[in-house]
């Protein structure tokens, strides 16, 4: 007798970290509504956090791929479009990595994107300036990232 076994096909980590950037970036979208104008900077702070955690997440699916993260000169735009001139030992770009096209941070102002990252210890970093748009401040005005230790004078430490 011939059994036939059902074929069980599991998701992928690329499937679902898809899934969880679309999620988050649903949360982003909704949550300024659902908080209300009272809250407004408190909002925007979380869809920027909300999306500096996706990035990471698109980042690492672009590595997964491409054997290493884009380089500075790519920036963010390589989880939208294939980069040009990839070398014969980058892997294969399976993008898009990023679900929409990369916008500004909620206050308007360019997500920066450095390889490696400021703090001297993570290869990659994504921030926002917060509401001002300079590095540092204190509220609302500080600054979002990637990393722990963030020093915007320079002072960055690893964590022992």
């Amino acid at each position: 007798m011939i059994q036939l076994q059902a074929r069980r096909r599991a998701f992928t980590l690329v499937e679902i970290m898809v899934v969880v950037i679309v999620l988050a970036i649903l949360a982003a979208a909704v949550l300024p509504n659902v908080l209300g104008q009272g809250r407004d900077n408190q909002a925007r702070v979380a869809v920027a956090q909300t999306e500096v955690s996706g990035f990471v997440t698109a980042l690492n699916g672009f590595r997964m791929d491409m054997r290493r993260y884009p380089t500075e000169s790519e920036g963010l735009a390589a989880l939208r479009t294939r980069p040009e001139n990839l070398g014969e030992s980058d892997g294969t770009w399976r993008g898009p990595y990023w679900p929409k096209p990369i916008q500004k941070d909620p206050w308007g102002h360019d997500y920066v994107y450095s390889c490696p990252a400021p703090n001297g210890v993570d290869e990659f970093g994504v921030m926002s300036f917060g509401a001002d748009g300079t590095p540092g401040g204190t509220s609302f005005n500080t600054d979002i990232c990637s990393w722990e230790n963030y020093d915007p004078n320079g002072g960055n430490q690893a964590t022992q």
